[in-house]
């Protein structure tokens, strides 16, 4: 059973629910980039992947997406990057 009303993340990848009580599955996240080129590029699929999964998690609190994003980028050049990228686009 599932809580509905706002989602929180828990664990980087794992959501859970919190307020009302539901039957529903929580929201399946799109699957990780694969084709990063590691050069800051505009249009960079990172940036892409956090769009969709802050649709995805509407009520979940910016700084928490923004976070379990950037936790799965290892290269800190890129997280550098992706961090202001994001913070440009209101994540944090």
């Amino acid at each position: 059973m599932f809580l509905a009303s706002q989602w929180r993340l828990v664990k980087s990848s794992r959501v859970i629910c919190i307020r009302r009580f539901c039957l529903q599955q929580p929201p399946e996240l799109p699957e990780e980039p694969m084709t990063c080129c590691m050069s800051g590029c505009a249009n960079c699929v990172w940036i892409e992947y956090a769009d969709k999964v802050r649709s995805i998690l509407a009520n979940s609190d910016n700084k928490q997406v923004s976070k379990m994003v950037l936790d799965k980028i290892q290269d800190p050049n890129m997280k550098a990057f992706l961090s202001m990228e994001l913070k440009s686009k209101g994540f944090q």
